[in-house]
């Protein structure tokens, strides 16, 4: 599976106890329901599914979500579902509107959850982004430049991905940023926590410069950090990807933000 799900609601311990259950089946991060913490969640992430829990909503979170689906989410494309018991998700509709295309009951069984998103999302996107992907890698080659301390890293990913992108490597920040000097790349896959020069100090010296500022920069991070992945995306990168990398969503990331 390993589609990209943003779990947003109030109700936090509950929601907390949603998302262990759906991270062992998808790739999910959960956010608060305020205004601007979702936006930059969704710029960052980019979900293939918006997921609202909807207990212990606000009548004010109706209508933000009802704003941001009409100003942002519908524009985007992205897919909104809400989760809650039938009395729950009926107000959500009611007061925000139809914007969620799937309801689930969250008296079902959560296999049961788990697998009408699997549907859901594989019925939406999967061909779709599969063919969009092929017609863009179909013509020029792209650079990517791949900056983590881990040796053994940098070979799985140059294996992985030099049938679809010309692949540079860097085992630190100083080694990247002196070989941006003289060359140029389209996307930058940068590890976010690195010894020496962190990922975090590698961006902001690539956005100081006006030769780099504008090269596209995907954060590698790892699974377990859910403090470090939230502190990267209010960083404002093109995304993020966690340890090992996936293939396909990494080279989605790049139909997106590169040209």
């Amino acid at each position: 599976m390993g589609y990209k799900i943003l779990l947003v609601g109030r109700d936090e311990e509950n929601r907390e106890d949603l998302f262990y259950e759906l991270n062992n089946n998808f790739n999910v991060m959960t956010c608060s329901c305020a205004e601007e913490d979702l936006r930059a969640h969704i710029n960052c992430m980019s979900p293939e599914m918006v997921l609202i829990y909807v207990r212990k909503l606000f009548p004010e979170d109706y209508r933000m979500f009802a704003k941001i689906y009409k100003e942002y989410l519908a524009i985007e494309r992205l897919n909104v579902a809400i989760i809650g018991e039938v009395e729950e998700t009926n107000q959500f509709k009611k007061e925000a509107g139809d914007i969620a295309e799937l309801v689930l009951n969250g008296a079902f069984p959560i296999f049961a959850i788990k697998s009408q998103i699997d549907m859901y999302l594989k019925k939406k996107i999967g061909d779709k982004e599969n063919q969009a992907v092929d017609d863009y890698f179909s013509g020029k080659r792209r650079k990517i430049l791949v900056v983590d301390d881990s040796a053994l890293m940098l070979k799985v990913i140059r294996e992985t991905l030099n049938d679809k992108l010309d692949v540079t490597v860097a085992t630190n920040g100083p080694q990247a940023l002196n070989f941006l000097e003289n060359k140029m790349v389209d996307v930058i896959l940068l590890d976010y926590d690195m010894p020496g020069m962190s990922g975090t100090e590698v961006f902001e010296k690539l956005k100081e410069n006006d030769r780099t500022k504008d090269i596209p920069v995907i954060f590698l991070t790892g699974v377990s950090d859910r403090q470090k992945i939230t502190q990267a995306l209010r960083l404002g990168p093109q995304g993020y990807l966690l340890k090992p990398i996936n293939k396909e969503k990494l080279l989605s990331l790049i139909v997106k933000h590169v040209g």
